[in-house]
């Protein structure tokens, strides 16, 4: 199989051959490495900002779920010591009723007697 060069491509190649025969091999040099160069750059930039982009995205979940762990633990939080405040009610309020029942029973008691 052959490949036809036909058309601009043609006049193309003819144009590189001549600016390379034509100029300097120190300045074509100096062009391809500042081709070079710029196409590293360009990577380099692209690949720094992508990494930017990644780690910005995941500081967003792990502030995120940092979030939702700290109201996760606040509310347990609140919720025991409502919990413990709740019992310590209720022990209060038994002992004070058994405390009532029991002066009563010994007034009555002493009453009867």
């Amino acid at each position: 199989m052959r490949l036809c060069l036909c058309g601009p491509l043609v006049d193309a190649l003819q144009k590189q051959r001549q600016y390379t025969q034509n100029t300097p091999y120190a300045i074509v040099v100096v062009v391809e490495v500042v081709v070079v160069v710029v196409v590293v750059v360009v990577v380099v930039v692209v690949v720094v900002v992508v990494v930017v982009v990644v780690v910005v995205a995941v500081v967003r979940v792990v502030v995120v779920v940092v979030a939702v762990v700290v109201v996760v633990v606040v509310v347990v939080v609140v919720v025991v010591v409502v919990v413990v405040v709740v019992v310590v009610v209720v022990v209060v309020v038994v002992i004070v009723v058994v405390v009532v029942v029991k002066v009563m029973i010994l007034i009555y008691c002493y009453k009867r007697y």
